[in-house]
């Protein structure tokens, strides 16, 4: 008999573990999960809401971003699973887009050559001009004054509209790619089903998948046969790139919609699995992401996130890793630029800094001020702590740590510095249900009185957060920068 400990720490995720006697082995997989949160839930919710919400912000990235337009990379495809699910997420939208573009097209003005009567001219170009004296037309040849003989009929540019642009090929070519994708898919669905059939198994899911490809392979080739691209047979420009399609109505929302396909958002399970295996690193990141794209909705703000997403011959994928300071900026309505940080790091008199997430807020008289937001993926529910607070919370540790980054945390040179940090808060995982009761708790007051408090924070609990963002952000900055009650003895401060 063998007999050990085998400590994951705070790892989650499968593991497996092999034993060998002589030539006999044996595999023993197995998935370790945390037990004082309901990992089956939490865990995996917040994976696939990292890669949902990522997603919806890459195509925002998209849509701000200018992208060179060449030949895909070799093995930049992404596989057919997560194309046909990009596709299926996004057929609607790109309707929607193309039927705008078909009524409100883009043309450009065309010079045409064709042969004009010679009476009819009034300005002949240089290129006439050389066609006259080089003999060029069609009909009797007859006499000019001033000019000599020439043609009854003389080769001119006449200038008309035309639909065949550049943005119109570049949105046929594409649509047309995604058909022939589809119906290769397709074909390969069919052979399943057939082998499914041999084997005298059920096909009604797989039928109804191949009814739902079938169904966006009609939808696909009636986009690419719209009027508005009858006209446009030939391929777009090598490296093409427009601004009409970025900022022109139907044509940025389908160039957003397209290129996701083309680049294969690869925002899937594996790769943050792979980035993140910790649990808490897991809930950090979402609660990151989460955070941008509470801030964008409540702000209504484009937000920069270069340092966010990263294109590699892959695809589009998301940047964030553990330990590497991120951050997404963006302006606000109202003239001021804010900031979100992902492992933000302050240097201090006292020692370094790093809480999870900092929103930075920076007026135009230079003053920044900034939100903390420490994220927890931790929960006390014991008896003497919902005896304190009457709801399950973060532990004691993860709010005093808040007040030191209050305290801790300075800028600017030795002599002036000061302390820029606002309002802090700790996320920490508690569902909807559990947490009806959180606004009366003192861990939410203590948001209106001290500054420093706590939030239930889950991918189906995100409500508590935008309303507290939408109070902070509603403040003047002499509100903002002032929580809390006055300290004993400010009568006697010195101005």
């Amino acid at each position: 008999m063998l007999s050990g400990t085998i400590n994951f720490q705070r790892q989650v995720g499968a593991a497996q573990l092999s034993v060998s006697v002589g030539a006999i082995s044996l595999d023993i997989a197995l998935s370790v999960f945390p037990t004082k949160i309901d990992y089956s839930t939490d865990y995996q919710a917040c994976v696939l809401a990292l890669s949902g919400v990522a997603r919806g912000l890459a195509l925002e990235y998209m849509k701000a971003t200018h992208r060179s337009l060449g030949p895909s990379s070799e093995g930049a495809q992404p596989s057919n699973l997560e194309w046909i699910t990009i596709l299926r997420d996004r057929v609607l939208h790109l309707e929607r887009s193309m039927r705008y573009v078909n009524e409100h097209p883009h043309r450009i003005l065309e010079r045409v050559w064709q042969p004009v009567r010679a009476d009819r001219l009034r300005r002949a170009a240089p290129a006439t001009v050389r066609a006259i004296a080089s003999g060029k037309g069609r009909g009797p040849w007859q006499s000019v004054d001033a000019v000599g003989p020439m043609r009854e009929q003389v080769p001119a540019a006449t200038v008309e509209e035309t639909l065949d642009t550049p943005e119109h090929r570049f949105l046929r070519q594409q649509l047309t790619n995604a058909r022939r994708r589809v119906a290769t898919i397709l074909q390969e669905h069919e052979v399943f089903i057939a082998a499914l059939r041999s084997q005298d198994r059920d096909t009604s899911r797989a039928e109804t998948e191949a009814a739902s490809l079938v169904d966006m392979e009609a939808r696909l080739n009636a986009m690419a046969s719209l009027p508005v691209l009858g006209q446009s047979n030939s391929p777009p420009p090598q490296g093409f790139a427009s601004l009409t399609m970025l900022h022109r109505p139907g044509y940025g929302e389908a160039y957003a919609s397209l290129l996701a396909l083309r680049l294969a958002l690869g925002l899937n399970e594996g790769e943050i699995r792979a980035s993140f295996s910790d649990v808490n690193d897991i809930y950090e990141a979402w609660c990151f992401i989460e955070v941008v794209r509470t801030l964008t909705s409540v702000l209504g703000a484009v937000p920069d996130l270069g340092e966010v997403f990263a294109i590699d011959s892959s695809g589009l994928r998301i940047g964030l890793r553990k330990g590497v300071q991120s951050t997404v900026s963006f302006e606000m309505a109202d003239g001021r630029r804010g900031s979100v940080t992902y492992n933000k790091r302050y240097h201090g008199l006292t020692g370094a800094q790093k809480p999870d997430v900092v929103v930075g807020l920076a007026y135009e008289d230079g003053l920044e001020l900034v939100l903390v937001l420490d994220a927890k993926y931790r929960l006390d529910a014991s008896g003497p702590y919902l005896k304190t607070f009457g709801v399950p919370g973060p532990p004691y540790d993860a709010i005093n740590a808040l007040h030191r980054y209050r305290d801790a945390i300075t800028v600017g040179p030795s002599g002036s510095r000061q302390r820029p940090v606002v309002r802090c808060a700790a996320l920490f995982p508690l569902g909807s249900g559990p947490s009806e009761n959180f606004a009366s708790s003192p861990l939410w007051r203590s948001h209106y009185e001290l500054g420093v408090g706590a939030i239930p924070f889950l991918p189906s609990n995100t409500g508590h957060l935008q309303r507290w963002l939408e109070d902070v952000l509603a403040l003047p900055p002499w509100e903002l920068s002032r929580p809390g009650p006055r300290f004993a003895g400010e009568q006697y401060w010195v101005t």
